[in-house]
């Protein structure tokens, strides 16, 4: 089929595939320069996601810098401001998340429902046109100065001309595959599992981390929407997963029903939603994600942090950088691939030295028995040395948040300080 012909197309200057925080991040950036901007999400209605629904002090950061974050407050955002730790035993130790430069003391919970949607308005409200239920199957670049798009909706085949697309389609990316970017590593990427529960007793303002033998390399999380309802899941590693042949829903099962603690608090709980898995996409298998027209922003990209998992601030920052750029191609009317190269150089000086370093912390071979006890016994460390050193605690919320530089953790000081005090 020839997508070349321009009859029967909707043309812009920039066609986004995906509606989530990447995209409507990128939307909202360049409607703003001006120049005609159209979203497709292929869901027509809302989807929740396998995410922490978290957004943690570099996200709250970018927010604010949009100015988007004193709007954001009035979705009823939950305040987090503590991060707990806990074993297979119970509570091990805790830290306050402190101010550090220009990150906040602070995170916010939102299901990522309400907050996916308060970032479509709000690139709706810039000039861009957002058009649901339209599903990308076919991309071609003609030569000719355009890209073209072949999508599927319920009323049948659309086609879309533009100058530029940004893929932010989710960590299976339609256009990563159509235009030769997709890379799957599984070592790289994390499968997560969650669920909502309701008249949860015991939720404070504090994240709760559990670390525990049967997760490694991987944990589990309750954080708290208010202070009844919480998000709760786990993660693991998925080369792990699927070395061992494990099924993470039974282990999710297992986890809420016989942690020691956690299992008590969850007695007479009510969970509201189905279990649901996805993959997360971490960076360290982002790769190359530019091409002739095409540029690869969020999950697409795979800049998910890989010691936290969290992917909403690398969705948005990854995202400003992709609209600089994106920017820069129409000034200079360049959309080939060499000057579109620039951007790769934007978002490794952004991510690369501490989400390298994250990388690295992650990636210890904690599937092995051995250095698996090695690492309950350093996080159990970690959290009773907290307990009595405050300033040494916030150092460990801070590597976990990614407000602090990850390399220190690695260093001589700090490990130094860990096993002597």
């Amino acid at each position: 089929m020839d997508l070349h012909g321009r009859r029967n197309h909707s043309t812009c200057d920039v066609l986004v595939v995906g509606a989530g925080p990447a995209g409507c991040t990128g939307a909202g950036l360049l409607s703003r320069q001006g120049l005609s901007v159209m979203v497709v999400e292929k869901d027509v209605g809302e989807r929740g996601k396998v995410c922490g629904d978290l957004l943690g002090p570099r996200t709250i950061r970018l927010l604010q810098g949009m100015d988007l974050f004193h709007g954001l407050t009035g979705e009823g955002g939950y305040f987090i401001r503590e991060v707990r730790i806990f074993d297979e035993k119970g509570l091990r130790g805790y830290g306050r998340i402190t101010p550090r430069g220009d990150f906040p003391g602070y995170g916010i919970s939102l299901e990522r429902t309400r907050f996916d949607a308060y970032m479509r308005k709000a690139a709706e409200e810039s000039g861009a046109r957002v058009l649901r239920g339209i599903r990308i199957e076919r991309i071609e670049r003609p030569g000719d100065g355009w890209i073209c798009c072949q999508g599927i909706s319920q009323r049948g085949e659309v086609r879309f001309r533009s100058r530029m697309v940004l893929g932010a389609d989710g960590v299976h990316s339609r256009v990563a595959r159509q235009t030769g970017l997709f890379r799957r590593i599984p070592g790289k990427m994390i499968l997560g599992v969650r669920s909502y529960f309701r008249n949860v007793p015991d939720l404070h303002d504090a994240m709760e981390l559990y670390f525990l033998p049967e997760l490694l390399p991987g944990y589990g999380w309750v954080i708290p929407l208010d202070t009844t309802r919480a998000n709760i899941g786990i993660g693991m590693r998925a080369d792990v997963c699927l070395s061992r042949r494990i099924n993470l829903r039974r282990h999710f099962t297992q986890f809420i029903q016989g942690h020691h603690t956690l299992s008590k608090r969850l007695k007479h709980a009510e969970q509201t939603d189905v279990v649901q898995g996805w993959p997360i996409g971490l960076y360290g298998q982002a790769w190359r994600n530019y091409g002739p027209h095409v540029l690869l922003m969020g999950d697409a990209g795979n800049f998910a942090d890989p010691l936290s998992g969290e992917g909403i601030y690398g969705a948005m920052e990854s995202a400003q950088q992709a609209a600089r750029t994106c920017t820069e191609a129409f000034e200079e009317q360049r959309f080939d691939g060499t000057f579109l190269s620039r951007y790769e150089g934007r978002w490794r000086r952004c991510f690369q030295e501490d989400l390298h370093y994250a990388d690295r912390l992650i990636s210890l071979p904690t599937h092995r028995r051995g250095v698996a006890s090695l690492v309950l016994w350093a996080i159990r460390r970690m959290s009773r040395r907290g307990v009595v050193d405050e300033a040494y605690a916030s150092m460990i919320t801070g590597f976990f948040c990614g407000v602090r530089p990850r390399k220190d953790a690695l260093s001589v000081r700090f490990l130094a300080k860990t096993l002597f005090g």
